[in-house]
């Protein structure tokens, strides 16, 4: 199962990640101090928490530009190092 097309996390990858780190999607949300459904939000773009999504982030050990793109794009700074 492919999780990302040039360097981007979809979906499902993310949960897998999850997944695999804390076995269920309401686990990882206790851990983060949100609700399940706050997660999935976030995942899927919905809502926005920065700290939720570093959080997913560091779950998948990846950086939050990689994992949200969209919402974190890599700055200038960020690509030259």
């Amino acid at each position: 199962m492919s999780t990302s097309i040039e360097g981007v996390m979809h979906q499902e990858g993310i949960r897998a990640g999850i997944r695999k780190s804390f076995g269920t999607l309401e686990k990882a949300a206790a851990e983060y101090g949100v609700c399940r459904q706050f997660v999935t939000s976030v995942m899927k773009g919905e809502k926005r928490s920065a700290r939720v999504a570093r959080a997913i982030a560091e779950t998948l050990g990846k950086p939050v530009e990689e994992v949200f793109p969209e919402r974190y794009p890599l700055r200038v700074s960020d690509a030259e190092h």
